[in-house]
């Protein structure tokens, strides 16, 4: 059939097969191409024309060669609003394996005060002198040493929950600290403050026990503070403002989805001395390559200058208003010295089900601590636990014939107590947590516990993240778990 087609010449029919043969060919490119400059579109045209519109802002350097570089790099933009069952899950299986194989970050942290009170006999343990030294590191500002020109730019984190889509509906106060210390790492590279439209009474979930008054602000619950060539200050880097836009007039708006390309022209386009800018994060953040294990806080390998013990990254120590309550809490319950007391956080309910589980039945609890307080001279054990009373007394009766000579002193009844409810309301200490309002908030409730922790000798710690059968000393990185 093919022969007669080609007019029965064997040169016709040679011919009319290569003509094919080439037509197939060039489809074939053509089509292969058509595909690669789609899928190229759908991945990056987003970035590539941030990549032209840095460029011509800063006058300098070559666009298509930026171009062709955020083409070939391996990243995806898909704006994601559901994620699949199990999705998440997934993804803390993947950072717990990213964390083992990881090396140990290098990042210096602000040195906590209490962390050398029981290893240093020169530090005066007397309650009263830490909290006071404690108080001036809030009541002066830190130079800011990463950015001595100031911070023209922003980074807007908009991310709040409770919408009906949103898939971010609300946490604890120690996710919340995580990703603002993320976000601070960002400022510093980029010269930029960080703006928070999430206020604490949508930001912080309900499902946690956590009522934030509506009027609570952010400087209630932590502040920023870095160390710099010994000093430990407070860090300007964090805005709470009702008007952010106000801060934003006149400034490059940079909205689309955060990347690690974007990210780092960014920090390039600093040196340059361009128009500031800002940065908005939303929701989409979690979906994005700059949210992966081996990116977030505290291993960040990206782009960024280095951190010294001359000028330290900033990090969220406890707030002077829980500071003044927590010196309510030791007063409280008569505690003077640090060496005095050892901190037991049990949390009870991991027991029932939830996650992978810890016994944090009474019997257990007592052998665990035979163990752990066996050779350390501390007369007291302040407890911390979500359990109700009657475990607590269960507690307290197995505590007192192991303990003849130690007070096991309950800490959450303590502050729930009338007494120390009205003590709390005449010192004025609160800005919005005023009477039941102090109760309701859990996270406000336990950060201001978690004072107590910071000046003990040494801290316990049982619950579903960490659960040993023995910490002598203290559990470790404790600071971290609680």
């Amino acid at each position: 059939m093919i022969y007669k087609r080609c007019f029965l010449s064997p040169s016709h029919v040679l011919a009319c097969c290569v003509v094919s043969i080439l037509i197939l060919c060039l489809l074939r490119e053509h089509l292969i191409s058509r595909l690669e400059t789609e899928v190229q579109e759908a991945q990056s045209s987003s970035t590539v024309r941030i990549a032209a519109k840095v460029t011509l802002s800063a006058g300098k350097g070559n666009t298509v060669e930026h171009i062709k570089t955020l083409r070939n790099s391996n990243m995806s933009h898909t704006k994601h609003t559901k994620y699949p069952k199990g999705y998440w899950i997934q993804k803390k299986k993947e950072q717990e394996e990213a964390k083992k194989r990881a090396p140990p970050p290098k990042i210096y942290h602000v040195p906590k005060l209490s962390m050398s009170i029981s290893q240093d006999a020169t530090i005066d343990t007397l309650l009263e002198s830490l909290i006071n030294t404690k108080r001036k590191t809030f009541q002066q500002n830190a130079p800011d040493c990463y950015c001595p020109n100031g911070r023209p730019n922003y980074i807007y984190y908009t991310n709040c929950p409770r919408g009906p889509n949103n898939l971010n509906r609300g946490a604890g106060i120690k996710d919340r600290m995580n990703i603002l210390r993320n976000l601070m790492w960002y400022a510093d590279e980029l010269c930029a403050k960080v703006v928070l439209r999430c206020t604490p009474n949508v930001w912080l979930s309900e499902a946690h026990g956590c009522y934030s008054p509506e009027d609570a602000i952010w400087d209630s619950y932590f502040t920023p503070v870095r160390n710099v060539s010994g000093m430990v200050g407070k860090a300007d880097i964090l805005v709470e403002t009702d008007n952010p836009q106000e801060l934003f007039k006149g400034l490059d708006k940079i909205d689309d989805e955060p990347s690690i390309a974007e990210y780092e022209m960014l920090s390039d386009r600093m040196k340059t001395n361009s128009k500031p800018f800002y940065w908005v994060f939303d929701e989409n953040f979690w979906s994005t390559d700059l949210y992966t294990p081996k990116n977030i806080w505290p291993g960040q390998i990206l782009k960024h200058g280095a951190y010294s013990e001359q000028c330290s990254m900033v990090d969220l120590d406890t707030s002077e208003e829980l500071l003044n309550i927590g010196e309510l809490m030791l007063n409280s319950v008569g505690l003077k010295r640090s060496e005095e007391y050892a901190t037991l956080h049990l949390r009870q309910g991991d027991f029932n089900g939830d996650f992978n589980g810890c016994d944090t039945t009474p019997s257990t609890v007592l052998e665990y601590l035979k163990c752990s307080l066996d050779g350390h001279n501390v007369d007291n054990v302040v407890v911390m636990t979500n359990g109700n009373e009657s475990y607590f007394n269960a507690l307290k009766r197995e505590f007192s014939i192991a303990f003849p000579e130690k007070r096991l002193i309950p800490l959450d009844q303590k502050v729930q107590s009338k007494s120390f409810l009205e003590q709390l309301s005449s010192h004025n200490t609160t800005r919005s947590h005023h009477g039941e309002k102090f109760l309701k908030d859990n996270c406000y409730l336990f950060s201001a516990e978690k004072v107590l922790v910071s000046f003990a000798k040494f801290h316990l710690e049982r619950g579903h993240v960490y659960c040993r059968q023995c910490d002598k000393g203290g559990s470790k990185n404790a600071a971290a778990i609680i």
